[in-house]
């Protein structure tokens, strides 16, 4: 198992984590229809569809006029038959449930609901081409559409956080967010990081440097980062002494006693240092003699964590002042170096997410319902008078490139796309979001 784009294959199994890659190759359609898989594909055959539209996200006629977002009912669970929120290495799994949900009256046709369907064209040559098969993905009882304006939708972690955030109890979740777009995830199983560190500085310098990363890592699956971290204050408290003398004053380690800092070369005292193998170096060739030391390195302390199992089971991602200039991996540890750029953090979340151990997406893949390709209807109808665009969604993340959809008149278009001329558009469709770099 290697890690891959979010093109390729899901690197926590081929069951969750479906994140469009495109957002053109998502469209949205009010359909006056229920949201069951016999109505929707009876709809949508035949329609002409936009060339690169994958998924449709069907709403119900008036859904936006109820104004339904996935923070429903104070929260509650969506659906009658739900997904519950299963985890698997500590992330959710959906998990269908059989048990009532508390979202009110989500019926197949009720206002406000909305279900996913995936469609393949007759061809994607034309801007245009009839819808040949449909194949329902997520329905109305597994649905929850959520406003979240702050969300970038081309993101997958932003996506997995949305969906734990305001609809936990959701097998997809779609999400309007940033800029008007709109993307979905379905069966969200992020994958979960352990990021061991040190404080002070405060915030923790390591997981701070990796959100940030995660925020903009359009080709990594959703990731969730799990901070293991370690106050140097209460180190030193655990080695009770009369002087302690800390690495640096960056984030002004303290201790009870006094403290000085190694940085500013202070004149030797009867002290303990709280410091790591370079530390100790420094320390020896600035004063003749050795003292006792704790020690603080992360490094060490995760490779403790791994051994004692305090840690579980899952990749781990630290730092250590000994490589400068490389990344270290070593059963499941990746270590960075103490200063690392984002460059170099973000290559270190990449070879995490390859780190993830087979038994945990085994476990994954198990929890998460089955997603056996769906035998789509082959026998085109008739075009109807409207045609439907895709949304302006993405492609799923670590999931193989599904064949583009389409949106014929009448049929559904990409969202947040300019209106096409009537002669290419038919009346009912929208057009795709595209983005300058053509997604």
């Amino acid at each position: 198992m290697t890690g891959q784009n979010v093109t390729g294959q899901n690197v926590t199994g081929q069951n969750v984590n479906l994140v469009p890659a495109r957002y053109r190759s998502i469209s949205v359609a009010s359909v006056p229809v229920p949201l069951d898989e016999a109505s929707l594909r009876e709809y949508f055959l035949g329609r002409p569809a936009y060339r690169r539209t994958r998924y449709i996200v069907a709403r119900a006629a008036g859904a936006e006029g109820a104004g339904v977002g996935a923070a429903r009912a104070n929260g509650a669970r969506v659906g009658a038959a739900g997904v519950g929120a299963a985890r698997a290495n500590g992330a959710r799994v959906g998990a269908a449930r059989a048990d009532a949900a508390e979202v009110g009256a989500v019926g197949a046709s009720a206002a406000g609901a909305s279900a996913v369907v995936e469609v393949s064209r007759d061809s994607d040559t034309p801007l245009f081409s009839e819808i040949t098969a449909v194949s329902l993905i997520a329905g109305p009882d597994e649905t929850a559409f959520v406003d979240a304006p702050e969300a970038d939708t081309g993101i997958p972690t932003s996506l997995s956080r949305v969906a734990a955030d305001r609809a936990p109890g959701a097998r997809c979740v779609v999400v309007r967010g940033r800029y008007g777009h709109i993307g979905f995830i379905l069966d969200p199983v992020p994958v979960r990081i352990r990021v061991v560190e040190v404080v002070p500085p405060h915030p923790a310098k390591l997981v701070d440097q990796a959100s940030r990363v995660l925020d903009l890592a359009e080709d990594l699956p959703p990731v969730e980062l799990v901070p293991e971290l370690t106050d140097l204050g209460l180190l030193a408290a655990g080695s009770p002494a009369s002087h302690y003398l800390f690495p640096c004053r960056a984030g002004t380690a303290t201790a009870d006693g006094p403290v000085s800092y190694l940085d500013e070369i202070p004149p030797r005292a009867d002290w303990t240092l709280i410091g790591c193998a370079r530390s100790r170096a420094i320390h020896d060739w600035f004063y003749e003699r050795a003292a006792p030391v704790v020690d603080m390195c992360p490094r060490n302390l995760a490779l403790e964590g791994l051994r004692s199992g305090r840690l579980g089971p899952g990749p781990v991602l630290t730092k250590c002042c000994l490589l400068e200039d490389r990344i270290a991996v070593e059963d499941g540890l990746v270590v960075v170096p103490w200063g690392a750029s984002l460059a170099e953090i973000r290559d270190g979340l990449g070879r995490a997410v390859a780190a993830v151990p087979p038994a945990i997406v085994a476990q994954a893949a198990a929890a998460a319902p089955a997603r056996a390709p769906s035998p789509m209807a082959a026998s085109p109808t008739a075009a109807p008078a409207d045609a439907i665009a895709p949304a302006g969604a993405m492609a799923p993340a670590g999931v193989a490139a599904l064949p583009p959809a389409v949106t014929p008149a009448g049929a559904i278009a990409p969202a947040g796309v300019a209106a096409l001329p009537p002669a290419v558009t038919p009346t009912a469709a929208v057009g795709p979001t595209t983005r300058p770099d053509g997604r």
